[in-house]
């Protein structure tokens, strides 16, 4: 099972790629957060989905590196120098 997370840019991805829900915390509630998290623990599909999210990235290869590249600069805030 996976953390909570707030994660910004990254949010859109998470209901995109069928691996969460998204919960805005605006609309924080006990039911806006219950209902999801019923969602995720008992659904097959949000199971699975991480898996073969996952096996995916694991063939991508030069995209897997670009995904790494980016997310070091926007966790940095700093550019990547190529590599000689």
């Amino acid at each position: 099972m996976g953390v909570p997370q707030t994660c910004g840019s990254y949010l859109i991805l998470i209901p995109y790629t069928g691996v969460g829900e998204v919960v805005y915390l605006k609309e924080l509630s006990v039911s806006q957060v219950q209902s999801p998290i019923g969602k995720v623990l008992t659904q097959e599909w949000y199971q699975k989905r991480p898996i073969a999210l996952q096996d995916a990235i694991g063939r991508s290869g030069p995209v897997k590196k670009a995904g790494d590249i980016i997310e070091q600069v926007v966790l940095t805030r700093k550019p990547i120098l190529a590599e000689k």
